[in-house]
């Protein structure tokens, strides 16, 4: 044995007993072991590999595992993911070497095999932060990696297959690259963007010449091809660019084509004053301004900016938590401060490659006293679907033999809403807007693309009429917009609308939460909950009796492995108390984040106009929700073996369920604190000293991660606590 093989048989050995350490299944850990010693081999990998050296040497296996276990896999939006070295991480080599098989798979197909290939790309905001899991002190490839940097190195490989690239000279949202790839004929399209995820991800979204994303087996085939490259070519962009290769757009004639598909859905924009609307609008530092403020201004609406959070930033640096996602609550509250300083009627925020859409309404005051509702997905689809549907009608341009399209997570009332206007409701698609753009293809293939009304899930995902094939927050933007101007004229707003829609067809409460599991063990844990569920389904939740199971493995063979993790989902139905009309759980692993989603709907029959009956109804069934989910949260964390309390299904669902269950340890040490202020043991500087390391563990701005846990335990928030626990010891000293 030589030196050479020595140090790498001593490299192996080092990693083996780390994975000791690891509370993980030998299988993954074998996997992760075969990956790394081809990332240590390969000349593909001489870049990324002094940073594995370092890893290992620094002691990082879990890191190493989580990196190396898998190839990063298809989901419900694309390949994402953190950034990172290893195959399940996203990097210039995972780029590339995906731009590789997706041109061998683009050339295998039947209808391109006599014409010149085209494809076109855009990118987000991103840029890969400095998280200190790698070496600064030797070269990395992903350090400060953007969106574009990863285009570009797409765009190098393509090239090099003889695929001509239309790329995008600065950010654009990912509905117009839909629009883009039917605009321009092209082969495919390419976005490179993590959507909503935090800010250390990036990923790539492919779509085919239809502009909708690759649905199973489609993607399984693209995901094989990928999975079985061996040489990745390369042609850098000069020499490219020469052989007419690579074009770099400004887009104006897209641009200005999307726009104007997009305000061609005003409904009634010729019968309202829009100047007396006021609107904030926010892209959370992400693309939205190349959409859906250019579709608002366009359509002569007041836009007001959020000056926090207007400016493109990889990082998200003023959105709450650094997660840019219009899903999270509290990514409003930017908006709402400077909705309160404009007198804004109306709050839009949009996620960073604007496909989803956020909605925060004034339901009373004036300025400073402003008072502010959010609306959740299900409540801007309810309130969308309403609209749109009522006022086609009204006008005679809703289509004969309409049809609505949503996701099965997505609220049950739209379905309801579809029928009373005659509307055919496709209503148990699986999770994805791929799923939904799809049932447009297969519309158009009739040709009767016409047909297609609204598609909608309840991640805050929307498309109006099928002008492109994903979600889009400007369509969506542009009618609630409209809908709030024709509502201020009559001294109402989209709050009152929305409960005029629920008294009519009953109340619908939504309850949604995620359990994450980090890693390698992460993904076991939600193999088990799946498992458990699937095989050893609940027979009652408290009282009430689990009458039907929908478990959507069975049924018709898996087309793919891609399917397979699709329907991964299981949906249980509880027999409904008096006055319910239906109780419905759904299970699912996310396709796009470590963590199984639970949702829970409870619907309510019609309740007449006395608005009484109706807030004791609303009452009643988000009581009745709330308890259904901590009943449910709480087997999901029996079948693991974790033992929950229950004030910690308080906690933000965005944090780790790891991170949650040391979160009482922290909360016995901050209620220690009251005590040893009062002996005065510690400095009211040095509560706050103590408090700031407690909290580290959390993340980004981590109080309101844990406020509603301690609020739970103690009668009210944390801040609210220290402070007046100070002010009384102050006034007892």
């Amino acid at each position: 044995m030589n030196s050479m093989e020595k140090t790498e048989s001593s490299i192996i050995t080092k990693i083996e007993q780390g994975f000791q350490s690891v509370d993980v299944s030998q299988q993954y850990k074998n996997k992760a072991l075969e990956n790394i010693k081809t990332w240590l081999q390969d000349e593909p990998f001489r870049d990324y590999q002094d940073q594995i050296v370092y890893l290992i040497d620094s002691g990082s296996f879990e890191l190493l595992l989580d990196s190396f276990y898998q190839v990063i896999p298809f989901g419900t939006g694309g390949r994402r993911g953190p950034v990172g070295i290893g195959p399940n991480r996203i990097n210039p080599w995972a780029i590339m070497n995906s731009a590789q098989g997706h041109s061998t798979y683009l050339k295998s197909l039947s209808e391109n095999q006599k014409k010149k290939l085209n494809i076109v790309l855009c990118y987000d905001v991103r840029k890969y932060p400095e998280t200190n899991l790698y070496s600064n002190e030797i070269p990395n490839p992903i350090r400060d990696v953007t969106s574009k940097d990863l285009a570009l190195n797409a765009i190098q490989v393509y090239a090099a297959n003889g695929i001509k690239c239309y790329l995008f000279n600065d950010v654009r949202s990912t509905p117009e690259l839909s629009y883009a790839v039917r605009h321009l004929n092209a082969a495919a399209g390419i976005v490179i963007s993590a959507s909503h995820n935090p800010k250390e991800d990036n990923g790539k979204k492919v779509y085919g010449a239809d502009g909708g994303q690759l649905i199973p087996p489609e993607d399984q085939r693209l995901a094989d091809i990928v999975n079985s490259v061996r040489e990745v070519k390369s042609l850098n962009i000069k020499e490219a660019k020469a052989n007419g290769l690579v074009e770099f757009t400004s887009g104006k004639e897209i641009d200005d084509a999307y726009i104007r598909n997009v305000t061609s859905l005003t409904l009634v924009g010729d019968k309202i004053d829009k100047s007396n609307l006021s609107i904030v609008f926010s892209p959370l530092h992400g693309v939205g301004m190349t959409s859906i403020y250019k579709a608002l201004t366009k359509h002569g609406f007041n836009v007001s900016l959020d000056d926090l959070t207007v400016t493109p930033d990889g990082f998200f640096s003023n959105v709450k938590f650094n997660i840019p996602n219009p899903e999270v609550v509290e990514s409003m509250e930017t908006l709402i401060e400077k909705g309160k300083v404009v007198d804004a009627d109306i709050l839009i925020n949009s996620d960073p490659d604007a496909d989803r859409l956020g909605l925060t309404i004034r339901i009373n005051g004036k300025e400073r006293d402003s008072v502010y509702r959010y609306l959740n997905g299900n409540e801007i689809g309810i309130v969308l679907t309403h609209f749109v549907l009522e006022e086609m009608k009204r006008q005679q341009r809703l289509p004969e033999q309409g049809v609505l399209a949503k996701t099965t997570v997505t609220s049950e009332l739209i379905s309801k809403i579809a029928k009373y206007y005659g509307v055919k409701g496709i209503g148990d698609l699986l999770v994805g807007f791929k799923y939904i753009a799809n049932e447009i293809k297969k519309l158009e293939e009739k040709q009767q693309k016409d047909r297609f009304v609204l598609g909608m899930e309840e991640s805050h995902g929307f498309l109006v009429s099928a002008y492109c094939r994903d979600k889009d927050a400007a369509g969506a933007a542009l009618l609630l917009c409209e809908l709030a101007s024709q509502l201020k004229a009559q001294g109402k707003n989209i709050n009152d609308y929305l409960n005029g829609v629920y008294k009519k067809f009953g109340y619908h409460s939504h309850q949604q939460t995620s359990l994450v599991f980090l890693g390698a063990e992460g993904k076991e844990k939600i193999e088990k909950i799946s498992y458990a569920f699937r095989n050893h389904p609940p027979g009652k939740l408290g009282k009430l009796k689990v009458i039907r199971c929908v478990d959507r493995w069975k049924g018709e063979p898996f087309l793919s492995d891609t399917d397979k993790s699709s329907r991964n989902v299981l949906s249980f139905f509880i027999e409904p108390p008096e006055g319910v009309e239906f109780i419905k759980i759904t299970a699912r692993p996310s396709g796009t984040e470590p963590k199984i989603k639970i949702y829970v709907e409870v619907g309510g029959k019609p309740a007449g106009e006395d608005e009484q009956t109706f807030q004791n109804e609303k009452k009643r069934h988000d009581a009745l929700g709330k308890r259904i989910m901590d009943g449910f949260t709480k087997i999901a964390y029996d079948c693991v073996g974790i033992n929950m309390p229950e004030r910690g299904f308080r906690l933000s669902p965005l944090l780790p369920v790891e991170v949650k269950l040391k979160y009482f340890d922290v909360e016995e040490e901050l209620l220690k604190l009251e005590n040893q202020l009062r002996a005065n043991e510690i400095t009211g500087g040095g509560v706050k000293k103590r408090v700031d390391e407690l909290l580290t563990i959390f993340g980004q701005d981590p109080i309101e991660k844990i406020s509603g846990a301690f609020r739970e335990k103690t009668g009210m928030s944390l801040r609210n606590f220290f402070n007046q626990k100070f002010d009384k010891i102050r006034k007892e000293c």
